[in-house]
């Protein structure tokens, strides 16, 4: 598709890894590079695989990833440590608000208020 060609991108938001710690999917090692289709079945190296994507295929664009509360701490460390070395901004939740593991309405309003302190940076 030729959607990026034909849209100007400049702001990504990633909010991603919750249901993969929620199911126990298999986290395997983080690896940065030269992936192989059987990394991309266990969590650390499909998060940096799907990262690293996102910065090559927009690499104008100012990145931010969410890292939820209440993660695998190891998931939660790949993210952080992958935007690091992609060049992305994470945005680590401290406190929000949930009912089941999912955000309330005052959940939401912690999200926005965490995006907004780091976009307001």
């Amino acid at each position: 598709s030729d959607f990026f060609e034909k849209n100007q991108i400049d702001t990504v938001f990633v909010f991603g890894g919750t249901n993969d710690s929620w199911s126990n999917a298999p986290l395997g090692e983080i690896k940065y590079s030269d992936w192989e289709d059987a990394d991309l079945y266990f969590v650390l190296p499909a998060v940096c695989y799907f990262l690293n994507l996102i910065k090559q295929t927009l690499p104008q664009a100012q990145i931010y990833c969410l890292v939820n509360t209440d993660l695998k701490p190891e998931i939660a460390s790949c993210m952080k440590n992958a935007c690091e070395k992609y060049g992305i901004t994470p945005v680590p939740f401290h406190k929000i608000a949930k009912n089941c593991g999912h955000p309330t309405i005052q959940g939401m309003k912690d999200i926005k208020e965490s995006v907004l302190s780091v976009l307001n940076k």
